[in-house]
């Protein structure tokens, strides 16, 4: 009796002992007290991932899986990733917020991203930031001393982000276009507004940049019978080399995105809401996509003159 109760407190104290050793070696995995750098391929692009000094809410192989995550869903948006080269500097901090922003480096783009301790591989993968943020990466700067520009590339990311996340499934298509059915008065031009090119407003420069996009993608599925859309100007940006560290003139973005789509949408639609205060027509928009917004939830026409277009915007 005696030597069985030891043997089962020996088995019972080993099993301890492995469970402890696993969770240390997973706290030492979150916060290793020295900064560190990481690496994985994707798509034929490499990641690179610096860690600052501190305490994260995932172990360093779920940071990377997430990052490599979001990365191949815009390589799946895309076609194929149009940089061979991404870096993301993570700053570790306190709470559950994630924040981001992206710079020119010495080397190239960098996307700085501030996790709390808080944040957990699920909240990381479910979150619009790092996706946001990868979008700026892959899209060209503008030749802006004065800010006239930045709504084209904060729209832009805006308005595409929910499209890539919807494909990834890490975002439902009721939740984008409820966000979007609420969000999309916050860009309308108000009392003494000069367009986009000269409102630099929050409002305008994100929704009201989200706007112009979305504008161009519906304009252009409608006028080529759904054979051109907003992937085909992105993919002809990337395909030129550029990205966010390169300053194009406006003249060359509008040019490239018309002869990518055989249209003059991009050019038609800059005239009329960068350079004037006209607004959209959303209520008009929303009626033959097919969509509204029913006590804070989209609800969805299928019989709307548009509404294939609707679900094609999400879909293909």
């Amino acid at each position: 009796m005696t030597h069985r109760l030891a043997r089962r407190l020996s088995a019972v104290l080993a099993a301890t002992l492995v469970v402890c050793l696993a969770l240390v070696s997973r706290v030492a995995a979150r916060d290793t007290g020295k900064a560190r750098e990481l690496r994985e391929t994707i798509d034929r692009a490499t990641l690179e991932v610096a860690i600052g000094r501190g305490r994260l809410g995932l172990d360093d192989a779920g940071l990377v899986h997430s990052l490599a995550a979001s990365l191949r869903a815009l390589g799946a948006y895309y076609g194929k990733l149009p940089v061979d080269r991404v870096r993301v500097a993570v700053t570790p901090t306190h709470g559950r917020q994630i924040n981001g922003s992206t710079r020119c480096g010495v080397s190239g783009p960098v996307v700085h991203l501030s996790l709390g301790a808080g944040v957990d591989a699920k909240a990381l993968q479910n979150d619009w930031v790092v996706t946001h943020e990868l979008l700026h990466v892959t899209f060209t700067s503008l030749d802006d001393e004065a800010d006239t520009f930045t709504w084209v590339g904060e729209g832009l990311a805006s308005y595409v982000e929910p499209l890539v996340r919807v494909r990834a499934g890490t975002l439902t298509e009721a939740t984008l276009w409820t966000e979007l059915l609420a969000g999309a008065p916050q860009g309308l031009p108000e009392a003494g507004d000069r367009g986009l090119n000269r409102t630099h407003t929050w409002g305008r420069t994100y929704w009201g940049g989200a706007l112009f996009w979305f504008e161009v993608d519906l304009l252009l599925r409608e006028r080529t019978a759904g054979h051109a859309s907003m992937r085909d100007v992105l993919r002809a940006v990337g395909a030129a080399g550029t990205n966010v560290c390169v300053d194009w003139p406006i003249e060359r973005l509008l040019a490239t995105g018309d002869a990518a789509t055989g249209t003059h949408v991009l050019s038609e639609v800059y005239a009329r809401r960068a350079l004037t205060n006209a607004a959209p027509e959303l209520a008009d928009w929303w009626k033959k996509l097919g969509v509204a917004l029913d006590h804070g939830h989209a609800t969805f026409d299928d019989g709307a003159p548009e509404a294939a277009t609707r679900r094609a915007m999400t879909s293909d």
